[in-house]
């Protein structure tokens, strides 16, 4: 903990220097966006939110849609404000047209433990498999036992996302028929396998444990 507290004191330090930079310290961040890195866009997306200026904040979205893994980034700035600065961002990206900006609205809602309502029951029903994916697993964050019917309903998808936060959050929220699909993630050697191992293995009594 002592570790992780030096860490959040260093990268404030430095989001620190950037605030007292002001526009230089945006057009540094504006172009390491450059880097197509995560960090990067996790930067950029703090010093944009907080200073609530639309064209920052469409300059780093332009580098999260033209690369959209780096919405890590994004997802983790809005983890890092307080929930008062997120919430107008998360909503606004809620609202959207736009897939990939309800993906990260739903990502913030779920690191800030905020329940998005019916946007979520309708997420989860989407035919844009990222985004059902992502609501799928907002479903097992957010505890939302009301959604175990779609749940249960993509748990044989041929989708390998959407079969696999379907089977998590499944696990997550006791429904038996998860951890026999979320198992066979484990036996392949997918980016997940650790955590599909992590959260089997806390739904199987030790007796599977023992025989397995």
């Amino acid at each position: 903990m002592k570790d992780l507290a030096k860490l959040d004191d260093r990268v404030e330090a430095h989001l620190d220097g950037l605030r007292v930079a002001g526009e230089p310290g945006w057009e540094l961040c504006k172009a390491a966006l450059g880097n197509e890195e995560a960090g990067e866009v996790f930067a950029a997306s703090v010093m944009a939110f907080e200073s609530g200026i639309e064209a920052r904040i469409q300059t780093v979205l332009d580098a999260v849609i033209a690369k959209p893994e780096l919405a890590t980034g994004m997802v983790s700035a809005l983890g890092w404000l307080n929930f008062e600065q997120a919430s107008p961002h998360i909503h606004r990206f809620l609202g959207s047209q736009v897939h990939l900006h309800r993906q990260i609205g739903l990502a913030g809602c779920a690191v800030h433990r905020a329940d998005p309502g019916k946007i979520l029951s309708q997420a989860v029903g989407s035919r844009n498999l990222p985004l059902r994916a992502r609501a799928l697993k907002s479903v097992g964050e957010l505890g939302r036992k009301d959604l175990l019917k779609a749940v249960k309903d993509n748990l044989l998808a041929e989708d390998d996302q959407v079969r696999y936060w379907a089977a998590w959050s499944g696990a997550l929220l006791g429904e038996p028929a998860a951890n026999p699909i979320l198992q066979r993630f484990v036996e392949c050697a997918g980016l997940q396998r650790e955590q599909a191992c992590a959260t089997s293995l806390r739904r199987m009594s030790i007796e599977q444990v023992r025989s397995g």
